[in-house]
């Protein structure tokens, strides 16, 4: 016991027990081999020597180029800076070699190279494992931004306006900032159309662009939405805690629509967020910092709120700092013609029909229509069109139910009919049965010809055929 105490003395470590120290430490650590400055070879241990197939003793002093083909040390020696995991091969063994510079006092005096790993197969495993793991993230990645990506561009509003036109141009320059933007306008004039375009043409593009409705969330719950909580907070809460909304767009953009719908005390909290740029999850002690661009839409007059203490003066100027207002279909009717020619290609996509157009007495008829669902009805109507059309043009018949709709021209001052879009493709479901079924029924049961007299590709009509129940 007493001489291994005295190896342990500093003062009486000699020579021999250094070197034999020095020797086993390199031996352990794997596959070791050191270069001097010059790159010759000053060192390597049995591990490595036996690894590459080499006279261990012979290769001492020789330019580590003579001894092992095809390494590069010169990045190391010009850098300073070690190499990791580089990868070489050498009698069909691959070895995954980590690079260290030697230096002293800034100068350049060697390098170490060490090899932890040499079996082939274990090194094809690991090799395989990790191109696995590489795949599942980019996986999971390119699933989170499809799910949070926005789905629209400044190309897909269509307008001739004047102030439509000026709008677009007025997002561009507001995609190059990070500044809150209120969106406001009536129901179905494309709002989230806007706020889609913003987020992809700013540099946060490929962030998350998370969207939540103010309106469809429980009171009771908008807090955990947005906040997240930490485990165990309260009853029924997930066992590993959960994300906050705000915590998923970070480094995107988040656009709350029918902010106006939000709750007095939600709006002070929501304050508080856009104040600090951090956020607590429930149950959590700890602040989160956010980098999160905030865009807000509203459908309501959000000053006459403020002034009837439905919502926060300071919340209302904080949201309110870049403001697009657009403008109802009614105020721009020039872009209808527009709009139908783009919805007349979605639907001969999606339904495989062959609507060349629209008439021009049809489109007199929409165009002297006043829109209180503004894009979304005119959408819809469009849709229902397709239903009655067979091809060719869209004509009057096709838009015969807009007739027995009640005047629209005394809407100032009065509330706007609401668009009610279930009922609508309810109807329109209905009607696309009906047709199929008499078609069915004129053609004794003949999908082809069926298919041919309703303008319908076959392969759309016998998806309609199962999903109708129509045999």
């Amino acid at each position: 016991m007493d001489r291994y105490s005295s190896w342990l003395d500093p003062d009486n470590l000699s020579q021999e027990m250094m070197e034999y120290y020095a020797n086993e430490a390199l031996e352990s650590v794997g596959s070791v081999a050191i270069i001097d400055k010059d790159f010759r070879m000053v060192y390597i241990n049995d591990k490595y020597a036996d690894s590459l197939g080499i006279d261990r003793l012979k290769s001492l002093g020789r330019p580590v180029s003579e001894v092992i083909d095809n390494t590069n040390m010169t990045n190391v020696a010009k850098t300073g800076h070690p190499e990791l995991g580089v990868i070489y091969s050498r009698n069909g063994v691959n070895f995954v070699i980590n690079k260290f510079p030697i230096m002293k006092n800034g100068e350049f005096m060697g390098i170490v190279g060490i090899s932890t790993f040499q079996d082939n197969d274990k090194l094809i495993s690991l090799k395989l494992r990790l191109d696995n793991l590489v795949k599942e993230l980019n996986y999971y990645k390119d699933k989170s931004k499809k799910q949070n990506a926005a789905k629209y561009s400044i190309d897909d509003i269509i307008s001739q306006n004047d102030t439509m036109l000026k709008l677009k141009l007025l997002v561009h320059k507001m995609a190059s900032t990070k500044s809150t933007v209120l969106i406001s306008g009536e129901s179905g004039t494309g709002k989230e159309l806007f706020a889609h375009a913003l987020h992809s043409l700013s540099r946060r593009s490929g962030m998350p662009f998370q969207r939540i409705n103010c309106s469809t969330i429980p009171e009771n719950l908008i807090e955990s939405e947005l906040f997240g909580y930490e485990k165990g907070t309260f009853t029924g809460a997930s066992k590993d805690g959960k994300l906050g909304e705000f915590e998923v767009a970070n480094g995107g953009t988040m656009m709350m629509d029918e902010i106006d719908s939000l709750p007095l005390s939600m709006q002070a909290k929501l304050l508080r967020v856009l104040q600090e740029k951090e956020i607590r999850r429930i149950g959590g002690k700890e602040t989160i910092d956010i980098d999160v661009r905030m865009i807000f839409t509203t459908n309501k007059d959000l000053l006459s709120m403020v002034r009837s203490g439905q919502f926060r003066e300071d919340l209302y100027y904080r949201i309110n700092v870049m403001n697009i207002s657009i403008p109802p279909l009614r105020e721009r009717k020039e872009d209808i013609p527009y709009i139908i020619e783009r919805f007349i290609q979605k639907y001969n996509r999606e339904m495989g029909m062959r609507v060349t157009g629209i008439s021009p007495e049809a489109l007199d008829l929409l165009m002297g229509y006043e829109w209180p669902g503004n894009i979304r009805e005119l959408e819809n109507y469009v849709e229902r069109a397709f239903i009655y059309s067979t091809g060719g043009m869209l004509g009057l018949e096709h838009f015969d139910f807009l007739e027995k709709l009640p005047a629209a021209d005394s809407i100032e001052g009065h509330e706007k009919p609401i668009f009610e879009e279930t009922k609508l493709r309810d109807m329109v479901a209905r009607v696309e049965r009906e047709a199929i079924s008499e078609a069915m029924s004129r053609f004794d049961g003949n999908k082809k010809r069926a298919a041919e007299s309703l303008g319908v590709d076959r392969s759309v009509f016998y998806e309609k055929l199962r999903r109708y129940g129509i045999g």
